[in-house]
């Protein structure tokens, strides 16, 4: 069992034994009139999870500093139309390269002093801008890891590619603790991957909702039917209202 996979399993066993706990507290609260019947307080609190991968990779030539994440998050508030919405935090998700990453395998020494630099280079440029992301307003930077690698696949043979690892753990991991915590109402998950459909469906499980915000083109269907809602992006919608600013 992958460590992915193991994550989920702890989480769920957290998720049972959390609920054996507070069975009898929304009906307390319910006759109160403090929330709602379906569980959650009249305003609706939004937490914003960003694949920052997967929103970088489908905006052709823009880098993190040309995109304005906090008019991004506005745009994903206004369009989750669940009760009034209240922005509780945002968390952005990426990998951060190792600027030491062991490039000795490499049969030419020179194209290993010409490997390190690049990775040492690309370090820097993601650690400014991950920075930068983090001094925002409601956001949150969580950091994994991002391998500097040389593809095996026909189609790329020879290119050099960063790989994310650790980075949908972290995802999984919050999107499913803060929602059985009772930490907001209303999801709002950017990314893509099919690894997602179990986790969306736990959570939607703990009576959150969830809102999908994907690319067209880059998209598992079948996450996408598991979504309450949906927000199609668009490069050019957010073009428009100066998301992306170049």
């Amino acid at each position: 069992m992958d460590l992915f996979r193991r994550y989920i399993v702890i989480i769920m066993i957290i998720k049972v034994e959390y609920e054996k706990r507070i069975e009898i507290v929304p009906n307390l609260f319910y006759c109160m009139g403090l929330i709602s019947a379906r569980g959650s307080t009249r305003i609706s609190r939004v937490m914003i999870f960003i694949d920052g991968a997967y929103l970088q990779n489908h905006i052709p030539h823009v880098e993190h500093g040309e995109i304005n994440y906090s008019a991004l998050a506005g745009h994903l508030i206004s369009n989750s139309n669940f009760g009034s919405p209240t922005l509780v935090r945002c968390y952005f998700y990426d990998g951060l390269q190792d600027p030491d990453q062991d490039l000795s395998y490499l049969e030419e020494q020179g194209e290993v002093t010409k490997r390190k630099n690049e990775n040492k280079e690309q370090h820097l440029k993601k650690k400014e801008a991950l920075e930068k992301i983090a001094m925002l307003d409601y956001f949150e930077v969580r950091k994994g890891k991002a391998v500097y690698y040389k593809s095996n696949d026909k189609k790329r043979l020879g290119k050099w590619f960063y790989r994310q690892k650790g980075v949908d753990s972290l995802i999984a991991i919050d999107i499913l603790t803060k929602a059985y915590q009772d930490h907001y109402d209303v999801g709002v998950l950017v990314a893509g991957d099919s690894d997602f459909i179990e986790i969306v469906k736990a959570v939607k499980n703990s009576e959150v909702n969830i809102m999908g915000a994907y690319f067209e083109e880059n998209m598992s269907r079948e996450l996408e039917h598991e979504f309450d809602r949906k927000l199609l992006l668009n490069v050019q919608v957010l073009r428009n209202k100066n998301i992306i600013m170049k």
